[in-house]
């Protein structure tokens, strides 16, 4: 909200008023609920101009809370074997392959990997692997259902053999949650290109299909002319990306309601607590990862992240804490002095305590809400 200010004070007079934080609602359950949207009212004895549109902040949506596959990976006896009989290093392949695909679902898809247990068939094969990858893979989810202990999101089989098949692997579409459909075989390659085939199971798991038809008729995108993207079978090496169809497909599987299971966070790893896996576990208020970062209201801070929040990607740090700490005033300064602020000299500028934490606004920018200096 703006109101005048004297002449004297700016050739642009106005006032800015912080606008005030809006506690997150309950979330809704119901498809028609809706919520009443706070009222606001200007401060007191304040000449009342014009009022500026509150840019409402969404419920948490099926696209913007972060989804978690809790997956339990088998080894077979074959890959045990290619790994030279070793179990440690047998599981250590495992865990590099589920982390690369990881990668691929948490920054496109908002959604992570998380390894919750391993089996890896060390004295023989539990079941019979054919093949034929349907009915190894009809064996795995009978073997889930009778020998698996542990609960997930879905089952996968790593194999170490060569399948007569023209795909590297076999997957029950739209079966994530199911007990009896979620799961996947995938064959033996190396680790980048096994992760790729990981990512396509578990792609089909979560109601995505294979992009031949549609991308033949023209509905999809690829944003990767030169590797391809992931759902499509065309023979590319190692994919990286998700076509637009895919994602839409993810998308619609979820508002659908296919992934019902996906939305709790995990509650046990199958590794220990460690800092820097990217989830939040017990006694860790955010999990950073660097000693570089600083957890403030659960976030994590850095100092270059800060100025490309305040000026943009592009901005370097030093620029930042050069531009700003020497203004003196409320955006940047090294204390108070009685009513005003102090100004900081080149060294104190880039001294620990005088971090800029972002708590959702940015004083003095009417188009960022509240940066406030903290100690640390």
């Amino acid at each position: 909200m703006a109101g005048p200010q004297e002449a004297s004070q700016g050739p642009c007079p106005h006032l800015i008023y912080r606008t005030p934080l809006i506690p997150a609602s309950i979330r809704c359950r119901e498809p028609d609920c809706l919520f009443a949207a706070p009222a606001h009212s200007p401060p007191p004895n304040r000449p009342r101009l014009r009022r500026k549109r509150q840019v409402r902040r969404g419920h948490p949506t099926v696209h913007s809370e972060t989804k978690y596959v809790e997956l339990i990976v088998i080894n077979d006896h074959q890959l045990f074997e290619q790994m030279r009989q070793s179990v440690v290093l047998t599981s250590n392949f495992a865990k590099s392959v589920v982390n690369l695909a990881d990668v691929m679902y948490k920054e496109q898809l908002n959604t992570r990997i998380v390894l919750v247990a391993m089996e890896t068939w060390a004295d023989g094969d539990k079941i019979q692997v054919q093949d034929d990858l349907l009915e190894t893979l009809a064996r795995l989810m009978v073997y889930r259902r009778e020998g698996l202990p542990e609960p997930s999101d879905a089952t996968h089989l790593f194999s170490g053999r060569t399948f007569q098949s023209t795909s590297s692997g076999a997957a029950y579409v739209g079966g994530i949650c199911s007990l009896s459909r979620g799961g996947g075989v995938n064959e033996y390659d190396n680790m980048g290109a096994m992760a790729v085939t990981l990512a396509q199971t578990l792609g089909q798991n979560l109601g995505m299909m294979w992009n031949k038809h549609r991308s033949s008729a023209g509905d999809c995108k690829c944003p990767d002319n030169w590797l391809g993207c992931i759902m499509e079978d065309t023979g590319f090496y190692l994919p990286r990306k998700f076509s637009r169809c895919s994602i839409d497909e993810y998308n619609q599987f979820l508002q659908e309601g296919g992934g019902s299971c996906l939305f709790n966070k995990p509650l046990k790893l199958l590794d220990p607590p460690e800092c820097g896996n990217g989830f939040v576990e017990a006694g860790e208020e955010c999990d950073c990862g660097s000693v570089q970062g600083r957890c403030y209201g659960g976030r994590c801070k850095t100092r270059d992240r800060q100025c490309q929040a305040l000026w943009g990607h592009a901005a370097a740090d030093r620029f930042c804490y050069e531009k700003l700490n020497v203004e003196g005033t409320e955006r940047g300064n090294c204390g108070r002095k009685g009513s005003g602020w102090v100004q900081c000299n080149k060294q104190s500028q880039w001294h620990q305590h005088h971090h800029w934490l972002h708590r959702g606004g940015c004083p003095g920018c009417s188009h960022r809400p509240g940066w406030h200096r903290l100690g640390i």
